[in-house]
C-alpha cells in the first residue's frame, strides 16, 4: 500500500527482507519478484542517493545493476561508495559463472 501511495522511503523501510524467503511456491516467488521489481524501480526513479544506498544494502537490491548505475550518476563514478557497490555486484556475477 505504501508503494502504491508513492511513499517509497516508507515502503523500503517496511520491506526489510525478501517476502517469505523460504517459500518455493510459484505464486510466492512471483509476488516476491514483482515486489522487488516495483520497489527497485520506484527507488531508482526518485533519484535519492540515500534511498539508493539503502536499497543496494538489502538482499533484494544487492544485485540491482540499474540502481548501481543510478548511484554512479548521482554521486560520480569516482565515489568510493559507488565503487564498493559496483565491486560487490561484479563479484556476485563472477561467482554465478563459476
Amino acid at each position: 500500500m505504501r508503494l502504491r501511495a508513492g511513499l517509497v522511503a516508507q515502503a523500503l523501510e517496511a520491506y526489510r527482507a525478501p517476502l517469505l524467503s523460504r517459500s518455493g511456491a510459484l505464486a510466492v516467488q512471483l509476488l516476491r519478484d514483482q515486489l522487488d521489481l516495483a520497489l527497485g524501480s520506484a527507488v531508482r526513479s526518485i533519484g535519492d542517493t540515500g534511498l539508493l544506498i539503502r536499497w543496494l544494502s538489502t538482499d533484494m537490491g544487492s544485485a540491482d545493476f540499474e540502481a548501481v548505475e543510478a548511484l554512479g550518476r548521482l554521486v560520480g563514478r569516482g565515489d568510493a561508495g559507488y565503487f564498493a557497490f559496483r565491486a560487490s555486484l561484479l563479484t556476485g556475477e563472477r561467482n554465478l559463472l563459476i
